[in-house]
């Protein structure tokens, strides 16, 4: 590596783990002939270079020339790591689904600011939102009140539409202005939106005053099973942070332009 070029710790890092885990994968190759081999045991290794921070925040290293003087000396040691300890350590990639920062419209130095705080995206943003509060968290992650009240709007759940979730052999037509009406015998609703994930944790449905439940839930669309019920009558939702929608089921010979929302009480 030339000496004037910097490259970021992760890069360096993710590329060296890449090349180790490479090696340990061959290991099972090598083991269909030879039962007993070589691996490698304690890995270690001490750099020469000098450490500078970046203007986007990122801790980067320069190689030493070879009549440089000054560099730090920077010492790495590797261990092992076996999957039930990174599950335990680590964030479920069920939870990394979840809007990121950039995507809730927040300035790349607010982004910095709270992934200092160990916030990615909206679920975590949420989170310590809710355990610390606004006030204590725009202290500490030094964002105004507002960015984050903006931010945590953003990620807020909404449904675009209901419409009767179609037998799975069934192709689904194009997500176009349609009109949408509820066919005679529809024993389950799609909804379709976006921030819906947590529903089937933290969301609730009513029909005409009964609960139905909310079987299935991705970020960009969920499922309500109406069991018996007719689908006819005030299907009202609540779907976290604040938001409750009701719409007015008809049936199919109802003529109608779409379901009709009007927005409940926040």
């Amino acid at each position: 590596m030339a000496g004037d070029s910097t490259y970021a710790v992760q890069d360096f890092l993710e590329a060296l783990t890449a090349q180790l885990d490479r090696t340990q994968d061959s290991l099972a190759l090598k083991a269909v002939n030879r039962p007993l081999t070589y691996a490698i045991r304690d890995f270690s290794l001490s750099l020469q270079v000098f450490v500078e921070l970046s203007d986007d925040g990122q801790v980067r290293f320069r190689s030493s020339g070879p009549s440089e003087t000054g560099a730090s000396t920077v010492s790495i040691g590797f261990t092992t790591i076996t999957r039930p300890m990174i599950e335990e350590n680590t964030v479920n990639l069920s939870d990394a689904k979840s809007p990121s920062l950039d995507e809730l419209g927040l300035a790349p130095q607010e982004q910095r600011q709270l992934e200092r705080l160990g916030v990615r995206n909206a679920d975590q943003l949420r989170k310590l939102n809710s355990s610390s509060g606004e006030g204590a968290l725009a202290r500490f992650a030094d964002v105004p009140v507002n960015r984050l009240r903006a931010a945590l709007q953003a990620g807020s759940p909404s449904v675009r539409q209901v419409a009767p979730e179609r037998p799975p052999t069934e192709p689904v037509p194009p997500n176009t202005e349609q009109e949408v009406r509820v066919p005679a015998g529809t024993r389950r609703l799609r909804l379709d939106g976006r921030n819906l994930g947590a529903l089937t944790d933290g969301g609730s449905a009513r029909l005409d005053g009964i609960g139905v439940p909310i079987v299935a839930a991705t970020d960009d669309h969920a499922v309500i099973d109406l069991g018996h019920l007719e689908a006819s009558g005030r299907l009202e939702l609540e779907l976290g942070d604040g938001v409750a929608l009701a719409f007015q089921l008809r049936p199919e010979t109802a003529q109608v332009n779409g379901l009709q929302a009007d927005r409940g009480p926040s």
